[in-house]
């Protein structure tokens, strides 16, 4: 190799050092003499048994040594770099090359600001990158704005080492990603004011504690300064992104709720890395990306219910790891650019009542197994999709079920006549599909169905005398179909 400078005195503190082999590099010196008392026995155990070095007429001087190498090998190229001389012991250190900490330092700044910047990137809620200052004339990032209200301009003052300071700094850096960032990047009305932006802000980057901020609720009340569990700012006309450093600054969130905002960028696959959290609503923003990994992995097994996505730009597939998170009452995915088929794992989500994958892209067809298997559902809509081949016939286990949407679809075969068995049925939308057939008299039997359409479909045959069972129904849609015979006059009496 090429290492230079002189060998360490603290290499005698390896007392069980058996062979050391120091030849073919350019070290300078003397050997140490606590190195040679573990080859002579002048220690407690005498270890060292051999000793190879470059010790021939040549540096470093090594009387111990059980092998001195000559100093003949070919000359190696040798890089353009300064060796220091063997210093006086009494002498200053010899500085170190430039590490993490003194590039955070910024000459001119507070020690506070200092301070709080290296605990952030210490503890991996932000990085250098984002937390620095920006050459002069540019915009400083939220993640920066952050970082000098807390320091500098925030009254609360907590101290560096608070356990509250990351979710102070998260909130804050929400704060400038969403209010002061969109006044700035997301246009004008016509008349050069503002876009609406954050309706409510109650005490939001004041001196108050943070958990007497608007949305913001803490287990240990309203006037603390953390322990953050539910973070609740829905239809509040939020615009710009949620960053990074807001969800790798909370920690324990059980409910988080943005839905209904004016939200874009990405969600961060850090937002799976809340190991409490039980309801997620990010729904009707401008979210894009695909759906962040981490929100299906075993962390989440046993605590998620709520999980809302809905009306969005998320693309992708609906991963399989889905079906692992055996508590989920709620999956809502409608109204995005989801790509694929329906994952059957689903099924092994046993407590939904509700299931909306409506208006994707999702082809296949519907898996028999999430019939059949997810008896509590109530609410199931798979509408305005790209679905084919037959309405499984065991869809009567969904005995609990109330609103069924697979209507704009490419469904085929005919109407399961088990349909009729669903007796809690309010309203089923199959309009719009390839269904072909007759319609099943044993649809009469659905006593609480208010919405039957069947419209756009290619069913011939009569329409059945049970209809006129139906004293719960307000609209039935039977056109652009095939159908024959007379209208019943049992309907009349509906």
């Amino acid at each position: 190799n090429l290492f230079s400078g002189t060998l360490p005195e603290s290499m005698e503190n390896l007392e069980d050092l058996e062979a050391l082999r120091i030849h073919e590099n350019d070290f300078t010196g003397s050997v140490p003499d606590g190195i040679c008392l573990l080859r002579t026995g002048g220690t407690d155990s005498g270890s060292l048994d051999e000793f190879v070095a470059d010790c021939d007429e040549f540096d470093p001087r090594c009387p111990c040594c059980t092998e001195c190498i000559a100093h003949n090998k070919p000359a190696k190229e040798q890089p353009d770099v300064h060796v220091e001389p063997e210093q006086d012991p009494t002498a200053a250190p010899t500085p170190t090359p430039p590490d993490l900490n003194e590039e955070l330092e910024e000459p001119g700044a507070t020690d506070r600001l200092n301070k709080i910047k290296h605990r952030l990137v210490e503890d991996g809620i932000t990085s250098p990158q984002l937390i620095m200052p920006t050459p002069k004339g540019d915009e400083p990032t939220p993640q920066r704005r952050a970082l000098e209200w807390l320091a500098d301009e925030d009254e609360r003052q907590l101290a560096v080492s608070s356990h509250f300071l990351h979710e102070r700094y998260a909130l804050a850096s929400f704060w400038f990603s969403t209010y002061d960032y969109a006044e700035k990047h997301e246009g004008k009305k016509d008349d050069g004011t503002p876009l609406p932006n954050w309706l409510s802000t109650n005490n939001w980057m004041s001196s108050a504690p943070t958990c007497s901020w608007f949305g913001v609720h803490c287990e240990k009340g309203i006037d603390a300064d953390g322990s953050v569990d539910e973070f609740n700012v829905t239809n509040n006309g939020i615009r710009g992104y949620v960053p990074e450093e807001f969800y790798k600054g909370l920690t324990d969130v059980k409910v988080f709720d943005v839905s209904h905002n004016l939200l874009n960028g990405t969600i961060a696959d850090s937002i799976g890395h809340w190991p409490d959290l039980r309801l997620l609503y990010v729904n009707q923003n401008y979210f894009t990306g695909q759906l962040p990994g981490s929100i299906f992995s075993p962390l989440h097994k046993s605590k998620l219910e709520i999980l809302d996505f809905g009306g969005n730009f998320l693309s992708g597939t609906i991963p399989n790891e889905i079906g692992d998170l055996d508590n989920l009452v709620r999956l809502a995915l409608y109204e995005n650019w989801l790509t694929g088929t329906i994952s059957p794992f689903l099924a092994n989500c046993k407590k939904l009542d509700t299931l909306y994958l409506d208006s994707n892209d999702l082809g296949g067809t519907i898996p028999p197994m999430v019939v059949s298997q997810l008896t509590e559902l109530q609410d199931l809509r798979l509408r305005s999709n790209h679905l084919t081949g037959p309405i499984p016939s065991d869809v009567d286990n969904l005995s609990k079920l109330k609103l069924l949407y697979l209507d704009d679809n490419e469904l085929t075969s005919t109407i399961p006549a088990s349909l009729g068995s669903l007796a809690r049925l309010e309203e089923m939308h199959l309009y719009k599909n390839k269904l072909t057939g007759p319609l099943p008299s044993e649809l009469g039997n659905l006593r609480y169905l208010t919405l039957l359409y069947l419209d756009s479909n290619q069913l011939d045959g009569p329409i059945p005398d049970s209809f006129g069972d139906l004293h719960s129904l307000q609209q039935l849609f039977l056109f652009n179909n095939r159908l024959t015979g007379s209208i019943p006059a049992s309907l009349y009496g509906i």
